[in-house]
């Protein structure tokens, strides 16, 4: 729509320490800055803000035929 703004900022991070043949720990970090001010939509106010997240994924990888 006309008059929309939108900006934004992400990073994203992925990590991965093989601790055996089946078995990894991953880790993922993210941090995103937004700005959107939304011109023309009714009801609708501007955000303006950032939020981050970790993830510690345990990670099984069985050694199984055509996976």
């Amino acid at each position: 729509m006309e008059g929309d703004e939108y900006q934004w900022l992400t990073f994203n991070t992925r990590l991965a320490n093989e601790l055996g043949a089946n078995f990894e720990m991953q880790y993922e970090a993210s941090w995103q800055v937004m700005d959107l001010q939304t011109e023309g939509f009714e009801g609708r106010g501007d955000v303006d803000g950032d939020y981050a997240r970790f993830t510690i994924a345990p990670t099984f990888k069985p050694q199984v035929g055509g996976f």
